[in-house]
C-alpha cells in the first residue's frame, strides 16, 4: 500500500470521527439507551438473563475528541430497582416524559465500556432503530445533576475518562 493510500484513508477516518462527534452530540452528562445485549457485553458484572430490550446509560468520557473508532467510552447504567442509597450514585429524575417523578440511580461504580461504533450500528430485529439512541425527553443532565455528578467523580477519583 502507498504512502499516499494510507494518508488517504487516515483523512477519511478523521472525517469519520468527527462527522460521528458532532451528529451524535456525545458529550459527558448525556443520557443514552444502548441496548441490553450491548450492556451484557461492555459491562462485566450486567445481569446476563435480563431480557429488557434496553437499559440507561450515563455519558461520563470527557474527552470530547476520538483517535480511533475503538476507544473506550464509559457509561454508568442507570436503574428504577434496587439501592439507591450508595456513595458512589447519582439520582436523577425524568428521564421519561411521562413519568417527570421517576427516579433512575446511576452507579458511577458499575460502568460498561463502549465504542464509538456502538452509537452508529443499527438493530436489525425490532424496535428497528440504532442499538445506542440518546434519550429524546431528557438528553443531558440538568445544571444540579452535573454538579453532584462531578462531586461523586471527584470522590472517586475519576473526574470522567
Amino acid at each position: 500500500m502507498s504512502e499516499n493510500s494510507n494518508s488517504d484513508d487516515n483523512v477519511k477516518a478523521q472525517r469519520i470521527l468527527e462527522l460521528l462527534t458532532t451528529v451524535l452530540s456525545l458529550r459527558w452528562g448525556t443520557i443514552w439507551w444502548p441496548d441490553e445485549d450491548l450492556w451484557k457485553q461492555c459491562h462485566s458484572h450486567h445481569d446476563v438473563k435480563s431480557d429488557r430490550v434496553e437499559h440507561p446509560g450515563l455519558y461520563l468520557r470527557r474527552k470530547v475528541s476520538f483517535d480511533t473508532l475503538f476507544e473506550p467510552i464509559p457509561m454508568a447504567i442507570g436503574t428504577t430497582r434496587g439501592s439507591n442509597k450508595g456513595r458512589d450514585t447519582l439520582r436523577v429524575k425524568g428521564l421519561r416524559a411521562s413519568e417527570p417523578e421517576r427516579v433512575t440511580c446511576f452507579r458511577l461504580g458499575r460502568r460498561g465500556l463502549f465504542l464509538l461504533h456502538h452509537f452508529a450500528e443499527r438493530r436489525e430485529t425490532p424496535p428497528y432503530r440504532m442499538r445506542v439512541y440518546l434519550n429524546m425527553d431528557k438528553p443531558h443532565l440538568d445544571r444540579e445533576e452535573e454538579k453532584a455528578l462531578a462531586l461523586l467523580l471527584g470522590r472517586q477519583g475519576t473526574h470522567g475518562q
